[in-house]
């Protein structure tokens, strides 16, 4: 397979981070995952907004406009013989080379990856239970809502959660509340009202979260965002997550509590919406 490196495609064998590179000694960076379908990328500009936005809330210096990064990620789509495939591809930028230390270096140079590899979507009638684990989200700091390459808190909850017997992951927050699953964001379904934790409650806020959320207004499906409790979501009708991979898909458990995915009404015209609205 081949990757990118600060805009030099280059084979795996052949492709290296500095050792001193931030990103690898602190996490000083950030990134993106994107979903890619016979050549498209889905959702791209939505994705590097985000990107951007995170980049520049840490102050990390960001030179790449829309197109010229587009066009990269597409190079390497090609380089990699993807263009007719199911693709997951991923954008990490980190601050660069750096002094011993924690202090921002002078004059950064920071540094690009991009990587690609074929991607096997969840079967249709593959299901994740979850598992409510002991991570805390705190909802009160600043790099909560960006996507970091401190990924601790969501490594650990799907440990947590695996090792319990379970495929995903909840978080709560400091309040006790949810916050979103190891990888996704997560909505329920109660009385006909779509639910879904809201920023204040220490999410990530998703591209699909977002995308969903526009497509259930536009479709007259009532939704609030909202501090949901233990409680609400063990008294859920119906529980979904959505991420840039997986796109919508069905929760049947969480903890000892089973869910009729069958039964699901809301989350299958959700996810017709969501599949012939893809950008």
């Amino acid at each position: 397979m081949y990757v990118l490196i600060n805009d030099h495609i280059i084979s795996e064998e052949k492709a290296y981070i500095h050792i001193k590179d931030r990103g690898f000694l602190l996490s000083d960076g950030v990134f993106e995952t994107l979903k890619v379908q016979n050549g498209h990328i889905e959702f791209f500009n939505a994705h590097y907004e985000r990107l951007k936005y995170s980049a520049t809330t840490l102050f990390i210096p960001f030179h790449y406009n829309a197109d010229a990064l587009k066009a990269m990620c597409l190079e390497l789509i090609k380089e990699n013989e993807l263009n007719h495939s199911i693709a997951s591809m991923r954008i990490t930028l980190t601050r660069g080379i750096g002094l011993r230390g924690i202090n921002f270096p002078e004059k950064p140079t920071p540094t690009l990856l991009i990587t690609a590899a074929p991607y096997h979507q969840p079967v249709s009638d593959q299901y994740s239970r979850a598992f409510i684990t002991s991570i805390i989200r705190n909802q009160y700091s600043p790099i909560t809502k960006l996507k970091t390459l401190n990924y601790f808190e969501p490594i650990l909850a799907r440990n947590e959660a695996h090792s319990n017997g379970f495929d995903e992951g909840i978080m709560l927050n400091t309040n006790g509340f949810i916050t979103e699953c190891s990888t996704a964001n997560i909505f329920f379904v109660k009385d006909n009202i779509v639910i879904t934790p809201s920023a204040e409650n220490g999410i990530l806020p998703g591209i699909i979260r977002n995308h969903i959320i526009v497509l259930c207004h536009k479709n007259n499906i009532k939704l609030i965002e909202k501090s949901v409790s233990v409680n609400d979501a063990m008294n859920a009708d119906e529980v979904f997550q959505t991420n840039s991979l997986i796109g919508i898909q069905p929760i049947s458990q969480i903890n000892e509590k089973k869910f009729s995915v069958d039964n699901f009404i809301f989350f299958k015209k959700i996810s017709d919406f969501y599949k012939n609205n893809i950008i």
